[in-house]
């Protein structure tokens, strides 16, 4: 099992939030108002195949994406057509996604320390 601190943890989370959105699509019977997440999953597949390649300086930007996401997941408990659960879970994942990404990018690197 790998470090909890690495890019390419991160990245697989965000691969795999990224079928999570599949999932819920298909779950809701291809509702329209699920349907819009679809290009978020593309997004979230996208950055985690950036992140499981090493791109340290992408680690930044999907940081920044996880914790707005989390923010508009929920904000979107309630409204959405989704339940309340998934959209929890959903929110955890990418809670665990951002502290991850902190973890990796805040610890100080060899190089720096001299």
């Amino acid at each position: 099992m790998s470090n909890f601190a690495t890019l390419g943890f991160a990245g697989r989370l965000l691969i795999v939030l990224a079928a999570v959105h599949v999932i819920a699509v298909a779950f809701t019977g291809f509702d329209a108002a699920a349907m819009e997440t679809l290009p978020w999953g593309l997004l979230a597949a996208i950055a985690g195949i950036a992140l499981t390649r090493g791109w340290r300086w992408f680690g930044w930007c999907a940081l920044v994406g996880c914790i707005v996401a989390v923010g508009a997941v929920l904000g979107g408990v309630g409204v959405s057509a989704l339940p309340a659960s998934a959209l929890y879970a959903l929110a955890a994942l990418l809670a665990l996604t951002a502290a991850s990404l902190f973890a990796t990018l805040w610890k100080p690197r060899p190089d720096a320390l001299s």
